[in-house]
């Protein structure tokens, strides 16, 4: 399951690992991104949030309760597993 980014514990930054066509497709992204960095995203609550483009829908796949430093570092060691991400000001 996962949660709002409003119940998001910690910080106020997210780490987004991508935006996807579906909310499936998010989570499992989620999922693989938590297999391949247990230690950085093991404590780390996945939220999806839903954005319209134009008439398209996407949903964007987050982890939260970043501090901005620690979101910073976790990304760099993410890009370093061939993870893409973004840090986020949580909305």
């Amino acid at each position: 399951m996962v949660a709002p980014a409003a119940a998001a514990p910690g910080g106020a930054f997210h780490i987004q690992i991508g935006a996807y066509q579906s909310q499936a497709e998010a989570e499992k992204r989620l999922a693989s991104a938590r297999e391949l960095a247990p230690g950085l995203l093991a404590n780390r609550v996945p939220v999806t949030t839903q954005v319209k483009q134009g008439d398209k829908l996407f949903f964007r796949a987050r982890y939260a309760g970043f501090e901005a430093k620690t979101a910073a570092s976790a990304c760099g060691e993410l890009k370093k597993l061939k993870i893409d991400c973004l840090v986020m000001k949580a909305e």
